[in-house]
């Protein structure tokens, strides 16, 4: 059931995954989203799944005074799929920091393996988890992340294409079978250059 993880009945449910901390760009999500939900004639809500304390960030929202948006503590590890699932849009904005890059995003794939297409943050690995399907945005830049939230919230034909092609995606080419093979190529070349 949706609403166990905090997502309402509304046209288009937006969901974060992640930690509550400021290079994970939940601050930077508010903003845009405060602009999102002035600017858009869907009826919209976002959900954020921290996994750990969830109250500065509320505070946060109510200081700022954001609306159509849920804010709740962790979920088990095996409720995350189901979280996506029930999602309509998942979004990663982290934010480079002076010695940290979001290096690979696993929730890009988790997502994408459940047919929920992502925006996100074009930074570190965040592109090449995403294999080129979704939306990307400027990290830190929350008009470009409106942008990228409209195009989804307000085209549900493309959401729902986006979605399955991140779906075909993954079974294509992210299965523990297709990371096996790769890893056995691996070895194969060492192996050769090795008998070379």
């Amino acid at each position: 059931d949706p609403a166990e993880f905090g997502l309402p009945d509304a046209e288009v449910n937006v969901v974060f995954v992640g930690r509550y901390t400021w290079e994970k760009g939940v601050y930077y999500l508010l903003s845009a989203w405060k602009r999102v939900v002035a600017t858009t004639n869907v009826t919209v809500h976002l959900t954020m799944v921290g996994a750990d304390n969830p109250e500065p960030v509320r505070e946060y929202t109510r200081h700022a005074e954001v609306e159509d948006v849920t804010i709740r503590g962790p979920v088990a590890y095996d409720h995350v799929p189901l979280v996506f699932d029930a999602a309509d849009i998942a979004v990663l904005p982290s934010l480079p920091a002076r010695f940290w890059q979001e290096q690979y995003g696993r929730v890009v794939l988790e997502a994408q393996a459940t047919g929920t297409p992502v925006i996100a943050s074009e930074i570190g690995g965040v592109p090449e988890a995403m294999g080129g399907i979704g939306e990307l945005h400027q990290p830190g830049d929350p008009y470009d992340m409106v942008r990228a939230l409209h195009r989804l919230i307000d085209d549900a034909e493309r959401r729902i294409s986006l979605g399955e092609q991140s779906r075909d995606r993954v079974l294509a080419e992210r299965t523990l079978n297709h990371t096996r093979k790769q890893v056995e190529q691996v070895y194969e070349r060492v192996l050769e250059g090795e008998s070379s």
